[in-house]
């Protein structure tokens, strides 16, 4: 995301790295989740919320 910035990316540069940290970012809760047993579907949502269909 800094780099986007710092490349000078308009806003809408800036909201596809955020989107993508975010995407990134839910995907790793999910697998920690179900690797330490634990309730993962509130991410599942988060993510398809952000347009990746849940996966």
């Amino acid at each position: 995301m800094a780099a986007a910035i710092a490349a000078g990316g308009g806003s809408s540069t800036v909201a596809a790295a955020v989107r993508t940290a975010e995407i990134a970012f839910y995907r790793t809760v999910i697998a920690s989740a179900v690797a330490n047993g634990q309730q993962s579907a509130q991410f599942g949502q988060a993510l398809r919320d952000l347009g990746t269909g849940g996966a």
